[in-house]
């Protein structure tokens, strides 16, 4: 057993050693001290702070975890309740200022944080690690807090939104519990992903086989705790492309490193491979009967764009939304996409509801 366990073991240390990237881009370390005061300057500014009248909340999931969340209720005639499923890493504080704008247009907006991620509990033994048991679970947790979030106003409509891995998860709530939402919203949805230049067989041998010998709460090759990063918001950040809203998030982790979350485990990586082969199976994408918006780019670093229009595609009531002028996430973007993608995003739910 001793023999078979080091055999194991040196395969994983060859095959991590060929793995030279996996999802996402790395951070690159900084001690600026000028950019992380400027950081935490940025996000004290009025709109990344909490919308008037935020109320925070918590509930316990089915297997104990306390999950964070706020919502934000409108001054002017409700015209629905939002669900907002945050992207990977992102506490919902990054949301904040969409769910201002949402709220001035007559929403409820409801945000968690999924387990792991921002105030909610993390996984024991992970630290700040991004680890995952299983997407039913974020699925499950997700629906839990959507039933809460109706409770509140039995009457409206209810609408999902979602970036990255939050429109992954998202996704598959729609596809489980069609009854739940009038229509949804993703951002650049998750559904699979770039390996960068890693086979994907390789990258899936690293992770399965680190699992396998009790590995699956560490890192995955490349990637580490969470890391200040001066250069948020430019040219080699994958994720996002305006500097001052990436910096605002930077400047929250700064302030309050409870908040914090690293990269992704093992664990996380075969939980990816896992949905991208759910939710790309045949008849899938066509048993979801909710009308949904795809807001996508052909030149995201993170999703892979040729599955995104694929499966959108094969949904009955799906819509593309292409914008060429960002990298990834559009609801933390530059002025001149933000602004389009909220249009159109709001214009959807208007004409979804009926």
């Amino acid at each position: 057993m001793r023999r078979a366990s080091d055999l194991v073991g040196r395969t994983v240390a060859v095959l991590v050693v060929t793995s030279l990237a996996v999802v996402g881009c790395a951070r690159t370390p900084t001690v600026d001290t000028a950019a992380q005061s400027r950081a935490v300057a940025i996000s004290n500014q009025p709109r990344f702070r909490a919308p008037p009248g935020w109320t925070w909340g918590s509930l316990v999931n089915a297997d104990g975890a306390r999950l964070r969340f706020g919502w934000t209720d409108p001054a002017t005639p409700l015209r629905g309740v939002i669900v907002f499923a945050p992207s990977f890493q992102a506490p919902l504080e990054e949301y904040f200022e969409t769910a201002r704008d949402l709220e001035q247009e007559g929403y409820a907006v409801w945000i968690m944080d999924r387990r792991g991620q921002g105030g909610s509990d993390r996984w024991p033994g992970a630290g700040q690690r991004a680890y995952l048991e299983g997407g039913w679970r974020e699925v499950r947790d997700l629906r839990q807090f959507t039933l809460l979030a109706r409770a509140r106003y039995p009457n409206a409509p209810a609408y999902l939104l979602g970036e990255s891995f939050g429109a992954l998860v998202g996704l598959r709530l729609l596809h489980d519990s069609p009854e739940l939402f009038a229509s949804a919203a993703f951002s650049s949805p998750g559904i699979d992903f770039h390996t960068n230049g890693v086979p994907r067989g390789v990258l899936r041998a690293v992770t399965t086989l680190s699992c396998w010998v009790g590995r699956c709460k560490d890192y995955a090759p490349t990637q580490h705790d969470w890391r200040f990063d001066a250069n948020a918001g430019g040219p080699s950040d994958p994720y996002k492309d305006d500097p001052e809203r990436a910096l605002a998030e930077e400047g929250w982790l700064l302030s309050r490193p409870e908040l914090r979350e690293g990269d992704a485990t093992n664990g996380f990586v075969n939980t990816l491979f896992e949905e991208a082969r759910t939710e790309e199976a045949a008849g899938w994408p066509e048993a979801i009967r909710t009308p949904v918006l795809f807001g996508y780019t052909p030149k995201d670093r993170v999703s892979r764009t040729d599955v995104m229009q694929s499966v959108c595609h094969r949904i009955p009531h799906c819509t593309l939304a292409r914008f060429t002028s960002t990298g990834h996430g559009l609801f933390n973007d530059a002025d001149d996409t933000r602004s389009v993608w909220m249009r159109q995003l709001e214009s959807f739910l208007v004409q979804s509801s009926q």
